[in-house]
């Protein structure tokens, strides 16, 4: 897996509660898994989140591509796809660690946020720096 772009951001595995009745990962604790591997990002760019700025996702599109079944160990790699003035593009892609295969893909759509004035704000230039270094 190591021959994937972007950073490792999340690696867990698939617990029986992440699953339903045919005994594969529910839709929805994708997203929770992709949100994990976000805040994980934020962290290794420095970011805190306070009671002045944070960050919010507008859009969030995702891939299925295999079923990840209970037990299957997951990581999480994600890489900038576009960063804007307020807003950066992330892709994260998700994989069976023990086949490399891929399972699923969320490209999030984020924006830097104002907590005060409940808008969208510049992205710091150390965050820019920060974003672009892990590729």
């Amino acid at each position: 897996m190591t021959d994937q772009p972007g950073t490792e951001t999340l690696r867990t595995y698939v617990q029986p509660w992440h699953c339903d009745e045919m005994g594969h990962m529910n839709v929805r604790h994708y997203l929770g898994m992709f949100d994990d591997a976000a805040f994980v990002m934020l962290a290794m760019i420095g970011h805190r989140t306070d009671e002045n700025f944070g960050w919010a996702d507008v859009q969030h599109t995702i891939r299925y591509l295999a079923e990840a079944e209970r037990g299957t160990p997951v990581a999480v790699r994600s890489e900038l796809v576009k960063l804007g003035s307020k807003s950066v593009t992330v892709l994260h892609r998700m994989f069976d660690i023990t086949t490399g295969t891929a399972l699923a893909e969320a490209e999030t759509v984020t924006v830097y946020f104002d907590l005060k004035a409940r808008k969208a704000a510049a992205i710091p230039e150390a965050y820019r720096t920060a974003l672009e270094a892990l590729g």
